[in-house]
């Protein structure tokens, strides 16, 4: 293994080291973690995973006075806040920065955006912060638009490159909607002041974005026209070119309007957008899939995803993992509020009982619903829960399979339910299938916000891991501190920083002892790979571990080191051609005699594999001993050593 793969070992050893420490959860206190505990004035409290199973959390406070500012706290798997004891100042210029919206930026770090008043009206603007909290852009911001009037935050999404792309009402103009895109170096890509997504005659308003899956955006708006409020999309591509139709596309023609979209990309270009619908009055959610082409897919009026009794509303969504989507809603079909929640595939078909199923039917209110994907087909959720009566509200939180089966206790495990209303929670996953969820806490007589970590699925049996490169593929190899003979282990891969997991099938999975290894040589040169290893043992499935991406380096001609070395009886040569090439490969003896030739053709660009079973041109095995293989390509030629023991 390669030093860089030692160390990453290391690395990461010390980190399941330390999440195995916190499996009883000694520093995730009863009730939560305070982020922020000052007595001043906090809100809109948004949450991010910090890649690391912890969370970067944001938000407004006025510790200035009368203004508000922007503060940003990382807590750490283990529950330890990183960034102070109160959090780091991310904008504070004692003018209102309000509405924060936040992602990860890929590196450990978060990119916020915001609207300021610090020019006399409400501008956008954003700042990206690393893992250690230290702003990377203009100090106290980068003005993304500062045209006259008001503009309001309304949408942020990673455009994919370590940048964001962030979408926008400005009020102060004709009510259009624009999106502008800025770089991971704080550089704005497009147009002075944005691009306009819908820039009619027509009133537009809170738009939400989705990454197309090409470092550009889908947007989600609705669009006022003649007193019918109705959703609309738009594409913007990475050049910041809008490639639907000016006005943009309906997503939705059937009467009595249309409001609060919510648009997830849906992993092939296009998009699902999921809203509330007044066809039926009151509210029921509706969703429409529109592809890459500006194409809805779902029939001209949408697929009905919930129309039970009484109204629906308050819809949040996120991706499937397989095309389709997960959609949760606020639903008052029993007379109260309660937490429901439906699964639709690519197709457009439902896939859980009609009208969804309930994630919480507990007494009173349940509400302010948030959720978050949970990286297996499931999601995560959190909400304001008021079953402990008396007008105290408290905060709960649930993890629902891809069936829609409950995988927590049924109607959701408590995260907090201290003195005084929780409400405004924010939730993300954790990573492994466990979620951390934010929330503005009343419990010491001021919005404090506090910090929990549900259902942390602690890989304890995971010893160490690590992740190189060896003879052009990724290698990955782990151990466990026990393991059955019938352990299982599933793999995935995302090639890129934007793209999904995808299950290898077959995986091919080597084992020695308690120690396992896996090996993937069809990455090509300059993707960036990133691997998930989960273990079943006795019918139960858990996470192991995650890599950072894994970069074969630029293409050149590479002889790799046959594996393995020494041998007997077999081995396999590796090697990658940086274009078609006629390849020669042969195997000679010490004295430079040729005893094999394995390749004589004209192959292709891209990692080949030779093997050798240890015979020589005649069938006749070879002796033990010192063996030179030979590639040549053209005018180039490589060798290398390997041992044969018999």
């Amino acid at each position: 293994m390669r030093p860089m793969a030692k160390w990453r070992a290391i690395a990461w050893l010390f980190v399941y080291l330390a999440l195995d420490a916190a499996a009883l959860q000694a520093e995730w206190t009863k009730d939560g973690v305070g982020i922020t505990t000052t007595s001043y004035s906090k809100n809109f409290p948004r949450i991010v995973s910090d890649g690391y199973q912890g969370a970067i959390v944001a938000w407004t406070e006025s510790r200035s006075g009368s203004s508000w500012d922007i503060y940003a706290q990382r807590v750490y798997a283990n529950g330890d806040v990183l960034w102070g004891s109160q959090g780091i100042v991310v904008c504070g210029l004692g003018v209102a920065q309000t509405y924060p919206l936040m992602v990860p930026d890929g590196a450990g770090g978060a990119i916020i955006s915001w609207q300021d008043l610090r020019n006399g009206n409400y501008d956008i603007y954003v700042q990206r912060i690393d893992e250690n909290g230290a702003g990377q852009w203009a100090a106290n911001g980068t003005a993304l638009c500062t045209m006259a009037g008001d503009q309001y935050n309304n949408g942020i999404v990673s455009d994919g490159a370590g940048g964001a792309i962030v979408a926008f009402v400005d009020v102060g103009g004709a009510g259009d909607v624009y999106v502008q895109r800025i770089a991971s170096d704080g550089t704005i890509l497009w147009a002075t002041n944005g691009v306009a997504v819908c820039a009619t005659s027509d009133g537009e308003g809170t738009p939400q974005i989705a990454s197309d899956g090409a470092h550009g955006a889908i947007v989600a708006l609705v669009r006022n026209i003649l007193g019918q409020t109705d959703v609309i999309a738009n594409r913007v591509d990475a050049a910041g070119a809008v490639r639907w139709i000016a006005a943009g596309v309906p997503l939705c023609t059937a009467a009595g309007g249309e409001s609060i979209p919510k648009v997830i990309y849906n992993g092939s270009g296009g998009a699902i957008v999921t809203w509330e619908d007044g066809r039926n009055f009151p509210q029921d959610i509706y969703a429409q899939l529109v592809d890459t082409t500006g194409t809805v897919l779902w029939g001209a009026t949408g697929a009905a995803i919930c129309t039970a009794a009484d109204a629906q509303k308050d819809a949040q969504i996120v991706p499937d993992g397989a095309g389709g989507a997960i959609i949760a809603w606020s639903d008052s079909r029993t007379g109260t509020s309660d937490i429901y929640a439906q699964r639709i595939a690519a197709s457009g078909a439902v896939l859980w009982p009609s009208n969804g199923i309930a994630v919480c039917a507990a007494a009173d209110v349940q509400d302010q619903c948030k959720m978050d994907a949970d990286g297996a087909g499931g999601a995560v959720l959190a909400w304001r829960d008021l079953r402990a009566g008396n007008g105290d509200y408290n905060i709960y939180t649930h993890r629902i399979d891809e069936n829609g089966a409950p995988i927590w206790m049924v109607n959701g495990e408590v995260a907090c339910a201290a003195t005084g209303a929780q409400r405004v929670p924010a939730v993300a996953c954790d990573g492994v299938w466990g979620s951390v969820t934010a929330w503005l806490d009343d419990r010491s007589g001021s919005n404090a916000i506090y910090a929990h970590r549900g259902n942390p699925i602690v890989a304890t049996l995971l010893q160490n891991f690590a992740a190189g490169i060896e003879g052009g593929c990724v290698e990955l190899s782990w151990a466990l501190s026990e393991a059955g003979i019938d352990v299982r282990f599933f793999v995935e891969r995302a090639l890129g920083p934007d793209r999904e997991f995808e299950e290898i099938v077959n995986p091919g999975i080597a084992r020695s002892g308690l120690s396992f290894s896996f090996v993937d040589c069809s990455v090509a040169p300059g993707d960036p790979a990133r691997y998930r290893v989960a273990v079943e043992d006795n019918g139960d499935r858990r996470f192991l571990f995650e890599t950072d991406a894994v970069v074969i380096p630029p293409a050149t001609l590479v002889l790799f080191q046959n594996r393995p070395n020494p041998f007997n009886p077999s081995t396999t040569i590796g090697y990658y051609l940086p274009a078609a090439a006629h390849v020669t490969l042969e195997i000679y003896d010490p004295a430079g005699r040729e005893i094999a030739r394995l390749v004589d053709a004209v192959q292709a660009k891209g990692n080949h594999e030779a093997g050798w079973n240890g015979r020589n041109g005649a069938g006749a095995m070879a002796g033990s001993g010192v063996y030179f293989y030979r590639l040549t390509v053209g005018k180039e030629t490589l060798t290398k050593k390997m041992v044969l023991l018999r």
